[in-house]
């Protein structure tokens, strides 16, 4: 039984391609229509709706060119006109903006974003961007090698991936995973690295959903702004000593790769306050760490307020 019977022509869905898919021999205004004109519409009714697209897209200017005298941005926003003219129940975004340059797919991102708002009409976008996933989505879902791996609102999806692959691929840069051991004695969490480099202690009640482990091999992942450089006087209990093995400047804000032993932590710092080879102290934020099972690779959590998800080949016992 298919899920859904309707062919693809009768679904009402309109989609823009990553490579526009413009007829070269066509004008702007002739390509916009094509659609419209196969589905048999009145010459008024798609004369309407091509120039109030191009008007919400800024090319009324451009309606009797060509797409050869056109640049890439404005090709781009042709083909978005072609499917905003259908004025579908559904949009289907192939990676519409890879083809872009920097400047323009930040520029057509947020134009792009504004427009799907102002028509109120549902999309699917499909990119491998992380930053346009997160910035465009209400929802976002990840896929791996065909298999869905999380669905989620961007910000949860970032801070609680349900996996060690959403944890890599989601973030610039990454979580950082390190390998260890999890205990609990004298009502408290230990987490302690393979290397015994790195050692956190968990109060009891920061992370409740690791309490009820016994002695176990885990992952811990925790996110570059939640390690950054502590002073002597900084209330954090858990530092973490190390070398400044590189630095990553974004701008206001620069990404250190510290060694900790055979351990490396990605920290956020100010700019211009750490240098190569220079030794710091890192506090990190217990509440944002994660736990992942090495051998399944999900994240060790609760999935409702009653009940968690249990891990068939995690190495510990629960209590």
């Amino acid at each position: 039984t298919l899920a859904n019977p309707l062919s693809p022509k009768d679904r009402d869905v309109a989609m823009v391609f990553q490579h526009y898919a413009l007829y070269p021999h066509m004008t702007v205004y002739e390509n916009m229509a094509f659609g419209l004109r196969n589905r048999g519409y009145a010459k008024k009714d798609i004369d309407q709706r091509v120039r109030q697209a191009a008007s919400m897209l800024g090319l009324e200017p451009l309606l009797r060119r060509k797409p050869a005298a056109l640049s890439g941005g404005q090709k781009q926003r042709v083909a978005l006109g072609r499917a905003i003219v259908r004025n579908p129940r559904l949009f289907l975004f192939d990676e519409p903006l890879s083809n872009l340059d920097a400047q323009f797919r930040a520029q057509t991102r947020s134009e792009l974003l504004a427009l799907q708002r102002q028509l109120g009409t549902a999309a699917l976008y499909v990119t491998h961007d992380q930053i346009e996933a997160m910035t465009m989505g209400d929802r976002i879902a990840v896929m791996r090698e065909g298999r869905l791996e999380q669905v989620g609102p961007p910000l949860e999806v970032y801070r609680r991936p349900d996996s060690m692959f959403v944890a890599r691929f989601i973030g610039s840069p990454p979580m950082s995973l390190i390998s260890g051991t999890w205990s609990v004695r004298d009502r408290k969490g230990y987490f302690q690295s393979d290397s015994g480099s790195l050692t956190l202690i968990f109060p009891r009640g920061e992370l409740p959903e690791m309490e009820r482990w016994d002695t176990c091999k885990v992952v811990l992942g925790v996110r570059p702004e939640s390690v950054v450089p502590c002073g002597p006087d900084d209330p954090r209990g858990n530092r973490v000593d190390g070398i400044v093995e590189s630095v990553e400047l974004t701008g206001a804000d620069a990404y250190a790769v510290v060694v900790c032993g055979r351990d490396r932590l990605i920290a956020r710092c100010p700019a211009g306050r750490v240098k190569p080879g220079a030794s710091i102290e890192l506090g990190v934020d217990l509440a944002a760490c994660c736990f992942f099972d090495p051998v399944s690779e999900h994240r060790i959590a609760p999935v409702a307020e009653n009940g968690y998800k249990e891990m068939p080949a995690f190495g510990g016992n629960a209590k």
